[in-house]
């Protein structure tokens, strides 16, 4: 069966993604030349930050919850960029511009709280033994950047010279200019508050049994002596501890613990008063935890979810960038500078408003899921695949991606080949994926064509039956849809933000822009289909005619249009979108060449040029399966996640 529907696709196209779909392994990570590694992390671990931060922070919870953005969390001081749970550590995260300080608190002998995140001293200081076994004066004493590298917090099998921060709590190194050897010490919580008096706090009670509950109650008693109560959150893996916490302190905000979460997760359970923020890896042995349904539920339920990257693969900006984009609204996280460069992004992307279509009004709204309708207009019959993600609620405008499927293409094998309604759901993007009813799938490109006033009349229903965001409509097609794709960026560019077309960019004659469409492209230059030098590949003579009887032939081909190489077509479009200066190229992978053209008066021009690339979507699992007849596909990019980053950043109106 796989065979069969193999088939249709080739006929693909044509006009004539602490301690999703696509199988490709992402390693481009952005649509901007300035960064193209997934894995991206911060500078030299021996930098420090210089960026300002807030002049004020929420004073309480609710202040913050209610910011009207994501917030940022620093993760035991960010621990991967530097050591871990020092008071060098917390004031670079404050300089960074986070919103809140995360740390892990024991007990000392003396019934001190010690800022540490083991119970022992073994894994991150020059000690041994447990903390509760040492004073604070004593655990004062250890050097807490002992064993900090720049590749990990706890190695132990570094050159000496990688030890970064090694020798300055000793006095053997001369500390960064503005800091003291005291800074690479083991502060307490009453040290870290006297030092950072404004800022919010999360404090996870380390252990359980008789000493955790100890710990909770010195700590409830030092929050209230210091005045930090309001502005604090207390965690704890045991359930135990944190009911405990919450009977002798319930005006202090408590995040529920792990059966509590295990409950809401896997069954809905609700969660026990006075516990509303959850505090989620996004997988926990095996399971993958938060998923685009828990985010939906979470948020309609009032449940703030902030996210723990308890893998280090996720520790990096294009990670951060999209769990804001599934809905989380909190990163605790261990690069604090490249947390906040995320959700300044994200605040920037999402700076125009939404544009609420008289969908939004509806008394009865649709149910998310994936059914399909109906849409007769401009004289034509046809279908569409209508996908709604799990944030659907028929009140909140969420943005709205057209899929349009190649040259007898069933519209819903684009979305299997694609992964979009995957991509949207994890995105909280509606997807639509329309066919016109004729023998062979097809699209009518040209620019005065039924089609295009058919397409138009399907984002009149979309605007009177759905709740969309008339401000960010994007449209991705394949092949012949990559073609009719660069035809709606000329004909309805008034209401379509930004454009995607993959193995199949036009260049239309007589295209009149009202206003600039940024576009990110993708074509390989194997492709035997639509040739990257331009015109039609051989291939082509094998496709079905639009009657359905026989095939194109090989006289198609001598006929073809779009004769320009493909960068060619890239530059027309950069000309017509005000791009001021020539464009760059750039390696971003092996087999990935990317054209950008960034100075523009709105948005970018971007072409990925996939080496050695059949017609294919790149980092399709689907088309992987069918070299044979669309060519080689890349694993190194995966043009449903780029797309998607590409698609947030603009809006109409920006």
């Amino acid at each position: 069966m796989r065979r069969l529907a193999a088939l249709t696709v080739v006929a693909l196209a044509l006009a004539a993604c602490s301690d999703g779909g696509s199988s490709a392994d992402t390693t481009v990570a952005d649509t901007e030349p300035t960064e193209t590694t997934a894995a991206s992390t911060s500078t030299t671990a021996a930098a420090t930050t210089t960026t300002e931060p807030p002049s004020q922070y929420a004073a309480t919870i609710d202040e913050l919850l209610a910011i009207g953005r994501p917030i940022v969390l620093a993760h035991t001081a960010g621990e991967d960029e530097f050591p871990a749970s020092t008071l060098f550590g917390f004031a670079e995260s404050v300089k960074a511009g986070v919103d809140m300080l995360d740390l892990n608190i024991n007990l000392t002998a003396d019934d001190e709280l010690l800022v540490q995140h083991d119970d022992t001293f073994d894994r991150n200081t020059d000690g041994t033994g447990g903390v509760v076994d040492l004073t604070a004066a004593e655990a004062w004493e250890l050097d807490a950047a002992y064993w900090f590298t720049q590749d990990c917090a706890d190695c132990r099998d570094k050159a000496e010279g990688d030890y970064l921060w090694r020798g300055i709590r000793t006095g053997d190194k001369e500390p960064p200019e503005g800091y003291t050897a005291d800074d690479f010490a083991l502060p307490t919580l009453r040290q870290l508050v006297e030092r950072f008096p404004d800022i919010p706090l999360n404090i996870e009670i380390k252990g359980e049994g008789d000493i955790a509950l100890r710990t909770a109650d010195v700590l409830a008693a030092q929050l209230k002596e210091l005045g930090r109560a309001d502005a604090s959150v207390v965690a704890s893996f045991s359930d135990d501890v944190v009911a405990y916490y919450h009977s002798i302190d319930p005006d202090t905000e408590v995040s529920p613990g792990l059966n509590v979460l295990t409950g809401w997760v896997l069954e809905r359970k609700p969660i026990p008063d006075g516990m509303r923020i959850l505090q989620l890896p996004p997988e926990f042995s095996g399971l993958q935890v938060i998923t685009p349904q828990l985010v939906a539920d979470s948020t309609a339920a009032g449940y703030p979810i902030w996210v723990w990257p308890n893998d280090r693969d996720l520790e990096n900006l294009a990670s951060y960038r999209d769990f804001l984009r599934q809905g989380i609204v909190g990163l605790n996280i261990n690069f604090p500078a490249q947390g906040v460069q995320a959700v300044d992004e994200y605040v920037a992307a999402n700076d125009v408003q939404a544009a609420a279509s008289a969908g939004c009004d509806t008394e009865t709204p649709l149910a998310a899921g994936e059914t399909t309708e109906v849409l007769a207009a401009a004289g034509l019959d046809g279908t569409y695949v209508q996908h709604l993600p799990p944030a659907y609620d028929g009140a909140t405008p969420l943005p709205l991606v057209l899929g349009l499927h190649g040259w007898s293409q069933p519209a819903a094998l684009l979305g299997t080949q694609s992964q979009l309604p995957a991509m949207g759901d994890r995105h909280r993007f509606i997807t639509l994926l329309p066919d016109i009813t004729r023998p062979v799938p097809l699209w009518d490109t040209a620019l005065d064509s039924a089609d295009v006033t058919w397409i138009a009349a399907l984002l009149d229903q979309a605007d009177a039956t759905l709740c969309i965001d008339a401000n960010r409509v994007y449209v991705a097609g394949m092949s012949n849809g990559a073609m009719m794709t660069s035809t709606l960026a000329c004909a309805l560019s008034d209401r379509i933000a930004a454009v995607a077309p993959v193995a199949g960019v036009r260049d239309p004659a007589g295209c009149a822009l009202t206003r600039p469409v940024p576009m990110i492209a993708f074509h390989g230059t194997a492709d035997e289909y639509l040739a990257y030098e331009g015109g039609y590949g051989a291939k082509v003579a094998s496709l079905p005619n639009p009657d359905g009887t026989g095939t194109l032939g090989d006289a198609v081909i001598a006929g073809g249009s779009d004769a320009a190489p493909v960068p060619d077509r890239i530059t027309a479009w950069a000309d017509r979108n005000g791009c001021l200066a020539a464009p760059t190229e750039e390696p971003v992978a092996d087999d990935i060449l990317l054209l950008s053209s960034i100075d523009c008066v709105e948005g970018a021009t971007l072409l990925y040029t996939v080496q050695g690339g059949g017609h294919t979507w790149p980092g399709s699992a689907f088309d992987m399966g069918i070299p044979d007849l669309v060519g080689p596909t890349t694993e190194s990019i995966d043009a449903t996640e780029l797309m998607s980053l590409f698609f947030a950043r603009y809006a109409l109106g920006g």
